[in-house]
């Protein structure tokens, strides 16, 4: 032990009893690089950032100064929602510590398939990452044009988003709207009577009951109906020999006025 030391350890002891016997003045100092009472380190420097404090405290985490070598950083609290820790290790996205204002969340893992990225963001559709359990798809920004939709599902018809090789998707199962549940635009021919259509059977037969413009055969539309109609050329002049059969089933006009001469 030090004369320092023993004097000082006296003095503590002496001046309990009110007795005084060292033959020397004790000053104690930190910062004079002597250890004395009372301080736990004293290397004789105004260093903060080594292992002895100019307070001659023994550096420690939490102290407010950054121990070089050993800390990322000290900011002298407690807390873990701020940018150092207080295990004095700098913030960062994967520590299992949310950082309040810059990060979203922090699941302490680098797995992009659960509801926290490893960039620190909460999952979403069009992040690019498949969230397990949550999203069939994610293209990313491509959602909505490659297979992939807006709301992160496999594209498929009725699914309100139109994606190739869909020519319309209105999101309903009506098949008599504007877009069929087929996702194929509503048309004469596609055999569904839509607004505007006096019949549609799925044809572009003109010799049926339903001509290919989605119209109701009828004398005189210069469409002969088959098994219906003898003729029909569309006008109603009576003098042409067809309008004389006035488009009567089976038959023609030059049956009609054969009969008519061999009645005479």
């Amino acid at each position: 032990m030090s004369y320092r030391s023993c004097c000082l350890s006296l003095v503590a002891s002496l001046a309990a009893l009110g007795l005084l016997g060292c033959s020397e003045e004790v000053e104690v100092k930190c910062g004079d690089g002597a250890v004395d009472l009372g301080e736990q380190c004293d290397d004789g420097n105004q260093d903060d950032t080594d292992g002895c404090l100019t307070t001659c405290r023994l550096a420690s985490c939490g102290d407010g100064f950054v121990h070089k070598g050993v800390e990322e950083c000290d900011d002298g609290n407690p807390s873990n929602a701020d940018g150092c820790l207080s295990s004095c290790l700098a913030a960062r996205c994967g520590d299992g510590v949310v950082f309040v204002g810059q990060e979203d969340c922090d699941d302490g893992n680098f797995e992009n398939t659960d509801g926290c990225t490893n960039e620190c963001k909460l999952a979403a559709c069009g992040d690019g990452f498949v969230h397990l359990g949550v999203e069939a798809c994610d293209d990313g920004k491509e959602n909505g044009a490659a297979g992939c939709s807006d709301k992160c599902r496999f594209s498929q018809c009725g699914d309100g988003a139109v994606q190739p090789p869909e020519q319309c998707d209105d999101g309903n199962t009506d098949d008599l709207d504007a877009c069929s549940n087929l996702c194929l635009a509503a048309a004469c021919g596609d055999g569904k009577v839509q607004k505007g259509e006096e019949c549609d059977d799925g044809n572009f037969s003109n010799a049926d009951a339903c001509t290919s413009e989605c119209k109701l055969a009828v004398c005189g539309d210069g469409f002969v109906q088959k098994g219906v109609e003898a003729c029909d050329d569309g006008n109603e002049d009576d003098a042409d020999g067809a309008a004389m059969a006035r488009c009567r089933r089976g038959r023609s006009a030059t049956t009609a006025m054969s009969q008519t001469l061999m009645t005479a």
